[in-house]
């Protein structure tokens, strides 16, 4: 296990000296309210380090400046991680580090209720994350001081007790029955809301009950017309993707990327597996699979609703994958720029898969000779191939403690008597061999 892996499990052992507030602490829910930005600062982080530098408290100590000096307003608190290692540990990093800095302001005198907090692991990325500078800079909780302004979903209209005037109460949520409307005496029955009821003035937390209900002013019986509150949404076609291990046939939880005519689409399965992905009005498209402790595939992902089950292969010690979609100058070894994308996979899967060593190893198509039997020319020619993919990886920011690379001339042709061209095709490649896992 290598020092990230250690670094990694000693952070998050770091939950077990914290006290049961912030490790079971939640995530606050303004159920339907927007904010106004007034101020905003962010910490950065070390690699693996979930508390502030003094020289950091400055900024946490500004906003605590904030909140006493106007006790209206709310300190939003949002932790952020790097892509390095697993999402699941760093989804918990991100909220180990969101709740010592709101543990910070509470000691401080912030009142818990004036304090949002929230935490994103690696999934709300300000970069691509490619280098250690970027993979600084996702390293951050954003603070900033916000005030709270309620934002109506539907008004519904309630006659006074005392006069023919309509009042209204602004309700945050849908409810699920009707209002009954009778003509121009209007009897108006509201639903009891367990959410929360906004006036024009004040927010009501959620879990403060609602205390009084809406009078009911006896009308003559008329027409009664029913009016739904609910909200018509249209249903999206779409197709349930299904990530699977390519040996045992157990559910991963991965990712899948591909462009589209809408734009870069995303998409990431839950723990059994599944995505859902909207097909209304899409072409065929042709989409990037990645999974922690996988190999990269590519797959066509068809515009038309179902399901489509795709099995990836798991990366094991010893294993090799040959890079299919490389293309060089022929007999040279300089990528051509069609390349480009294979090999932007083959780094996304490291980037991804940090604990990996692997060995970039360059094969040539001489059949019916020896290994000893070819010129320095042609053994040049596999090792500078493998040399050409390494130094794309590097230049991208990957750590070079992971990637060697080593040139085997014709000593592993799959085809040592290649006669067509798919044979010779087979022989001449560029693999990549797991050395560490």
């Amino acid at each position: 296990m290598n020092t990230r892996r250690l670094s990694k499990l000693f952070a998050l052992s770091l939950l077990l000296i914290f006290g049961k507030e912030e490790i079971n602490a939640k995530k606050n829910n303004y159920i339907a309210a927007d904010f106004d930005e007034i101020d905003s600062g962010q910490i950065y982080y070390g690699f693996n380090k979930v508390y502030p530098s003094n020289s950091q408290l400055s900024v946490i100590n500004k906003f605590i400046r904030w909140s006493k000096k106007d006790p209206t307003v709310y300190l939003s608190v949002e932790s952020h991680t790097d892509a390095i290692g697993n999402r699941e540990i760093n989804l918990k990093v991100s909220k180990l580090r969101a709740n010592i800095v709101a543990d910070y302001l509470k000691r401080n005198g912030v009142s818990d209720e004036k304090i949002l907090v929230d935490w994103k692991g690696e999934d709300s990325p300000i970069n691509e994350n490619l280098t250690s500078e970027e993979r600084k800079l996702n390293r951050r909780t954003v603070i900033k001081v916000v005030r709270i302004i309620p934002k109506p979903s539907i008004t519904t209209p309630v006659v006074s007790s005392t006069s023919n005037v309509i009042s209204h109460n602004i309700v945050h949520s849908i409810p699920t029955s009707t209002t009954v409307v009778k003509s121009q005496a209007m009897v108006a029955k509201v639903p009891v809301v367990k959410s929360a009821v906004v006036s024009e003035r004040n927010v009501v937390p959620a879990s403060q009950p609602v205390t009084s209900t809406p009078p009911t002013v006896t009308a003559p019986k008329e027409k009664v017309v029913e009016v739904s509150t609910r909200e018509v949404v249209k249903k999206v076609k779409t197709k349930t993707i299904i990530l699977k291990d390519l040996n045992t046939g157990l559910p991963i939880n991965g990712e899948l990327e591909f462009n589209s005519d809408r734009g870069m689409q995303s998409y990431k399965s839950d723990e059994k597996g599944n995505m859902e992905v909207p097909v209304e009005g899409m072409k065929l498209a042709k989409a990037d699979i990645y999974a922690y402790g996988y190999f990269h595939k590519t797959e066509k992902i068809h515009p038309i609703p179902g399901s489509q089950t795709i099995y990836l292969k798991p990366i094991v010690k010893g294993n090799k994958l040959a890079l299919e979609n490389l293309f060089f100058e022929s007999g040279k070894a300089i990528l051509l720029s069609k390349s480009d994308e294979e090999l932007e996979n083959l780094y996304q899967v490291l980037v991804k898969n940090p604990n990996l060593k692997v060995e970039i190893g360059g094969h040539i198509n001489v059949p019916f000779k020896k290994p000893e039997e070819l010129s320095e020319q042609q053994m040049n020619l596999s090792r500078d191939r493998a040399k050409a993919v390494y130094d794309f990886l590097i230049k991208k920011g990957l750590d070079k403690k992971m990637v060697s690379y080593k040139g085997y001339g014709n000593s592993e042709m799959k085809f040592p008597e290649a006669q067509s061209e798919f044979e010779k095709a087979k022989n001449r490649r560029v693999e990549v061999k797991i050395l560490e896992k």
